[in-house]
């Protein structure tokens, strides 16, 4: 059941009523964030003693009968290790909710999508700060696009409007392995790009990271690692990136926040080339004595490389963990799927819904929770943000159809390959107006009959991802 605009309006009436001081409003103003919040930070945004914000809480939280969730519990805790204790309760948007907030001045306000627990921490940790910002009475932007340039743009988790008139970029780090490199270079090419453009005259030029680790090893992982990477760019490019990078623990940032151009020493300076970051203290003589016992490289012929590289190249092959290949038998299930409505005479529409198709297909994903909640973010993650053009609709089937490939072990390959494109002369092309996705499957020759079926059942699956995203469970995407 949807809640209509004339419901919303009528259920916004009596939550004035009921709430004669907007603490109703105050609670999904915090919502509106991130999709995410947990019941310590919606108690300080409303201002009341635990005791008194339960009731509160409590009664908000059954005022819409017979309406979608205002909120909803996450049910499960959220580890953090800048919060000592017993994690609290968190909840997430829902869709009355998201409803009451556009109807009172939140245009892009929508029910949380997030699923993944990484996800929830990062949210959270982005909703401390800006009310750290708020609590100060500072203009806080968050998780909003800076436009730039011939068409660029970047979007930090926050932009904080200083006394000054200038303008802070914040961004939060939880974790850093040598898998999140090309993230991370990415990450700041994108910074050197904007602090090099005509709009970042209103910005001061540096980036404020806080950190939100799991151990105090692994915080000095994730600076070690931006530092690198960012000494790394400037080397090869020859020249200062135009920017300071400085970072500092989330738990040392929400004691005493900082919001300011000078910085206190208790940041570190991760963009000083030549040095790496403070580290947690050690003692002298433990310092000293790692030094002495850390012998300097015997440097390597190139014969010696490759032996030591066959070596582990052998080592990694026989390890079973890292035993992976496509799952060739999940084209039966589509073949399955679109046969129960279709021929494969031709790609065809029929003038009833394929109901037969989209059942098995909306049972297939309740069997598979895990794919339909990679399926669900990768469809609406950010939707509400996003200028939609044919090119973004198009990368963003993209990003569902690889999504939904990558789940069964497969990429991209001449074996199979599944495009969305506005091109209508691949066979088989199943069509939405101008939007098209096309698949192919080649093996053996003597096989072309059986591989233009997979490949035909293939390709409307995809499509009806989107085409009947409503019935299968995921939620009709905006763009279409």
């Amino acid at each position: 059941m949807h809640a209509n605009e004339i419901e919303v309006q009528q259920l916004g009436e009596r939550l004035k009523t009921a709430f004669p001081n907007g603490e109703w409003l105050l609670i999904l103003k915090t919502f509106e964030v991130t999709g995410a919040a947990d019941k310590i930070q919606l108690q300080e945004s409303v201002g009341q003693d635990r005791n008194k914000f339960t009731r509160t809480f409590d009664r908000f939280s059954v005022s819409a009968p017979g309406l979608p969730p205002i909120f909803q519990p996450l049910g499960r805790p959220v580890i953090r290790s800048a919060k000592q204790g017993r994690p609290p309760a968190v909840y997430l948007l829902g869709e009355t909710g998201a409803a009451l907030l556009r109807a009172n001045g939140f245009p892009d306000a929508h029910l949380c999508e997030l699923r993944e627990d990484r996800e929830f921490s990062h949210a959270l940790t982005m909703l401390d700060i800006h009310l750290a910002a708020t609590r100060l009475n500072l203009e806080i932007i968050t998780d909003r696009i800076i436009r730039f340039g011939d068409g660029r743009l970047i979007r930090p988790d926050h932009q904080v409007l200083l006394p000054d008139g200038k303008h802070l970029i914040l961004e939060v780090e939880q974790d850093a392995t040598s898998e999140t490199i090309r993230r991370i270079s990415e990450t700041l090419k994108g910074k050197v790009d904007f602090f090099t453009s005509e709009e970042s005259r209103e910005f001061v030029p540096a980036v404020h990271m806080i950190v939100n680790p799991s151990s105090k090893q692994q915080l000095r992982k994730i600076f070690d690692l931006w530092h690198d990477v960012f000494e790394t760019l400037e080397s090869d490019g020859g020249k200062s990136l135009g920017f300071q990078l400085h970072g500092i623990a989330l738990s040392d940032f929400l004691l005493q926040p900082e919001f300011t151009a000078k910085l206190s020493s208790r940041w570190h300076n991760l963009s000083v080339r030549d040095s790496k970051p403070n580290r947690v203290p050690e003692s002298q003589e433990t310092h000293s004595n790692r030094r002495a016992q850390k012998a300097p490289p015997i440097p390597l012929s190139s014969a010696e490389d490759l032996v030591l590289l066959q070596a582990y190249q052998q080592a990694y092959e026989e390890d079973p963990r890292n035993a992976h290949s496509p799952d060739k038998g999940f084209l039966k299930v589509m073949e399955l799927i679109y046969a129960a409505t279709y021929s494969y005479s031709i790609v065809q529409r029929v003038e009833q819904p394929p109901d037969e198709s989209i059942h098995l297909l909306k049972v297939y994903l309740e069997i598979r929770p895990d794919l339909r909640n990679k399926l669900r973010f990768a469809m609406h993650h950010a939707n509400s943000r996003m200028l939609w053009s044919q090119n973004t609709i198009l990368h963003r089937m993209q990003r569902v159809i690889d999504t939904f490939l990558i789940h069964f072990g497969w990429g991209q390959s001449q074996t199979l390959t599944v495009e969305s494109t506005m091109d209508n002369s691949g066979i088989p092309a199943i069509t939405h107006g101008p939007f098209y996705v096309t698949a192919s499957y080649k093996t053996a020759t003597q096989e072309w009959e059986s591989n233009l079926h997979k490949s035909t059942a293939l390709a409307w699956v995809l499509w009806a991802l989107f085409e009947y995203a409503d019935q299968i469970g995921l939620g009709r995407p905006d763009y279409w």
